[in-house]
């Protein structure tokens, strides 16, 4: 099986298109750049930002908090609440608590503080993470090892593939989405789920 996880790094951009992947899981904003399967977000303002940009219509990865943030501050405020029941309609729509229980992990990684994912990554603390655990429910659900070839997910700078300045793109930030990232690589590979390969290192 063979997926591509494209993120809003700048080398994001560089992606050489879908031919030849199974699934295809775009962050934020790529959906509106390439034709993806998955839409994976957890910041409210990109759905609102992009929900009408984004190629055809991807299934959608998003936290719970996101949608109980959305009732409460959007969908009354700007009239969202039927556009949502219209595009999550006859689509999939997977929330954090229902992604499967992941395989072990290093120890040394900030993990959750709550719930019954408290032992796991805090995968959910960055759009990309949870576009890379996107990419494990996938392989898990069809029972197959997956290659995963990674574009955007540079974690440094401050830019974006749309070429603009965006916010919190600090090197503390890409610090712990670095620590968080690597430990999540580890125990998707140590237990044999995936491969994965970032392109855009090798250019």
């Amino acid at each position: 099986m063979r997926i591509a996880l494209i993120s809003e790094g700048p080398s994001g951009k560089d992606f050489p298109g879908v031919d030849g992947y199974d699934e295809v899981v775009g962050v934020n904003g790529m959906p509106s750049l390439f034709p993806c399967t998955w839409w994976v977000f957890i910041d409210k303002e990109y759905y609102v930002g992009w929900m009408n940009r984004i190629i055809g219509r991807p299934h959608i990865l998003t936290t719970t908090a996101l949608e109980n943030a959305m009732k409460e501050h959007y969908f009354r405020a700007k009239g969202l609440e039927e556009r949502w029941k219209e595009d999550v309609l006859n689509r999939r729509l997977v929330f954090d608590e229902q992604v499967p229980p992941l395989p072990p992990m290093p120890l040394e990684v900030p993990r959750l503080s709550a719930g019954n994912r408290a032992h796991e990554p805090r995968w959910t603390q960055y759009t990309g993470l949870a576009g890379l655990v996107c990419c494990w429910m996938l392989a898990d659900e069809a029972g197959k090892k997956a290659t995963v070839d990674v574009w955007g997910v540079d974690m440094c700078g401050e830019g974006d593939a749309h070429d603009r300045p965006a916010p919190g793109r600090s090197e503390a930030r890409w610090e712990t989405e670095r620590r968080i990232w690597s430990g999540l690589v580890t125990g998707f590979e140590t237990s044999g789920d995936l491969v994965i390969h970032c392109p855009a290192e090798k250019r």
